[in-house]
């Protein structure tokens, strides 16, 4: 993680902090103790931030922690790829990096197991998506077997999978001088046409990342819903599909990248639930890196993790009374 303008002894910390404290978030779900370490690290946050004590006091509860963070730090989806830093983010950022890290938003989440059914990369803006591969290459094995070392930290996946929707690319962020960085293309790769949306741009991104002949031969699919959905309609869209292919008890491995992996974790357990899925799965992904350093994109991120453990809490009791 470089995160600019912090100090060497700061980064050493947070990571040692961060390493210690995600050795389980990837399969963590909703529990109430779970909901009331949010609501305690949420009104840290705020008393961070310079949010009244008298303020903080009455968000006791994680709905009211959610309508606070939904009417304050939840950005407009057409702002989200325009934003600017603004002068005094980066010491807000120094301030909360701790917290974060106890959210589980700094360090890698590691999977817990190497033999997954599914290794599915959970699509984005064309950096992050490439940055998401690359993480999942860097966790697979050179030479996939047949029979795994149970001792192994390398993953053997049945299939890669990425998924996503077919939302049009941003030029802001998503340029040819983004899609066609040479530092990321393998040697021979050549492309017959420029991607025009994400579900094509899954595709032109897998194609040019360097890969072992043992990974390349491994069944590899985009999975795209029709329109501009996001992640939970995504993964439910995948989970229904396995259904329907009379697929059960798979392990699957959903590849995110932080500050992300709480937040897309606690909308895939939304998902499964909806899906009624029987199998298992768990969220991994690398540590938090520069482009994902603005505040706003920091705050925004908890507004949709606590509104999505919201979501998750009453479907749970929905299920409870049925």
């Amino acid at each position: 993680m470089r995160l600019k303008n912090f100090s060497a002894a700061n980064f050493v910390k947070i990571l040692i902090l961060a390493a210690f404290l995600q050795a389980d978030s990837a399969v963590v779900r909703y529990s109430l103790d779970r909901e009331k370490n949010t609501v305690t690290l949420c009104q840290k946050l705020l008393g961070e931030l310079g949010v009244k004590s008298e303020e903080i006091a009455n968000l006791d509860s994680l709905e009211k922690i959610n309508e606070f963070l939904q009417k304050n730090f939840l950005r407009k989806n057409e702002r989200r790829f325009q934003e600017v830093a603004n002068p005094g983010d980066a010491e807000k950022i120094q301030k909360i990096l701790p917290i974060l890290a106890e959210f589980g938003m700094i360090g890698e989440a590691k999977p817990t197991k190497n033999d997954p059914d599914y290794l599915v990369i959970l699509g984005a803006t064309v950096g992050t998506m490439r940055n998401r591969a690359q993480y999942a290459l860097n966790l697979m094995s050179n030479e996939v077997k047949v029979l795994m070392d149970k001792n192994s930290t390398e993953l053997a996946p049945k299939q890669v999978v990425i998924l996503t929707s077919k939302r049009p690319l941003d030029q802001n962020c998503e340029n040819d001088y983004v899609l066609f960085d040479l530092q990321w293309i393998r040697a021979g790769w050549f492309a017959e046409k420029r991607p025009e949306n994400e579900a094509q741009a899954a595709a032109f991104v897998w194609d040019q990342l360097p890969k072992s002949s043992a990974i390349d031969r491994l069944k590899f699919e985009v999975i795209s819903t029709n329109g501009s959905e996001g992640t939970f309609e995504t993964v439910e869209f995948f989970l229904k599909e396995l259904k329907k292919l009379g697929k059960k008890g798979q392990y699957i491995v959903f590849v995110s990248s932080n500050p992300y992996v709480p937040y897309q974790n606690q909308v895939i357990e939304e998902a499964v639930l909806k899906a009624d899925f029987d199998g298992e799965f768990e969220t991994v992904g690398g540590e938090l890196t520069n482009e994902n350093t603005k505040l706003s994109v920091l705050l925004d991120n908890i507004a949709r993790y606590v509104y999505a453990m919201v979501q998750v809490k009453k479907m749970l009791e929905t299920k409870k009374t049925a």
